[in-house]
């Protein structure tokens, strides 16, 4: 998109005061987020948060995608207001975006969690009426002979057991669905939780147009079983969703041991075994599980 791939370096005291001067901020403490994810390095003070694309390709466009939903979303879906988008370069060779900083935790580490709420909030997201755009992010029907290259990776037995398992769901991927818009990337660090247990959505750099079994794929595994339980409850019927949230949380579940086995890191199937117990203790779930190895 911007010829080779930059890789952003991490901005100087001098940049992160201009920005604060440029946009009249008042506040220039700012304080690098421990662990910001891969595509942005994040700054905050205490009313404000900065994100920074870490490279100029695919987190680039993000932060436009992002920028493009914001405005439509914002009225209806509890998410951080924009301050601005600055896309001028004249601090920084990206652009980047200044946020309202919300009180809130991350899922993971929120003390209470409200399951009702999170359901609602991501039915809110479903329910927008979003015209498709170029800047929006597409979500197609995953291509399972890639998932099935990623298996081969994996010595035997495991490479068995993951390939069956695969197989046995392969067969999901044919149900039919109403594709709506979707947040398209709702893992733990994008859910914020307050401490009245309203949900807060961030970073829409992934939203689109897809299945919306792809917002409970990436859900903590402790979370998302009631979290589809009540948004269940309360959005159209969906008799297949279930058993597409399966399919693609284990597609998830197999990039992350993919993952793990490419960064050599002990027992890279974890992800999978985790996955499989939590499957076996649920029983609407058992029925996705293969035989364990």
């Amino acid at each position: 998109m911007h010829g080779s791939i930059q890789i952003i370096r991490v901005p100087t005291p001098n940049a992160l005061n201009a920005i604060s001067a440029k946009h009249r901020l008042g506040e220039a403490n700012w304080r690098p987020l421990p662990h910001p994810g891969i595509v942005n390095q994040v700054f905050t003070t205490d009313s404000f948060v900065l994100r920074i694309p870490h490279r100029a390709d695919f987190a680039l466009e993000d932060t436009i995608t992002e920028r493009h939903i914001l405005p439509l979303v914002q009225s209806q879906v509890q998410t951080p207001a924009l301050i601005t988008f600055d896309s001028d370069r004249d601090i920084l060779p990206v652009p980047f975006s200044i946020f309202c900083r919300i009180p809130a935790d991350p899922l993971h580490r929120a003390r209470r969690v409200n399951h009702q709420k999170i359901a609602e909030a991501i039915l809110q997201v479903h329910s927008l009426a979003v015209q498709s755009h170029p800047d929006l992010d597409e979500h197609p029907i995953p291509e399972l002979e890639e998932y099935l290259e990623i298996t081969k990776k994996f010595p035997d037995p495991e490479q068995h057991w993951i390939a069956t398992w695969l197989r046995q769901l392969s067969p999901i991927n044919e149900l039919p669905y109403a594709e709506l818009f979707i947040h398209g990337d709702l893992h733990e660090h994008n859910l914020l939780i307050d401490d009245n247990q309203n949900p807060w959505l961030i970073d829409w750099g992934d939203a689109g147009h897809g299945d919306p079994a792809v917002d409970f794929a990436v859900l903590p595994t402790e979370h998302f079983i009631p979290i589809l339980a009540a948004y269940q409850k309360i959005a159209s019927p969906d008799p297949t969703l279930t058993p597409r949230v399966a399919l693609h949380q284990f597609l998830h579940h197999l990039r992350m041991a993919e993952s793990a086995l490419d960064q050599n890191l002990t027992d890279p199937i974890n992800p999978l075994r985790n996955l499989f117990n939590l499957w076996q203790s649920h029983l609407d779930w058992k029925e996705f599980n293969p035989t364990k190895p």
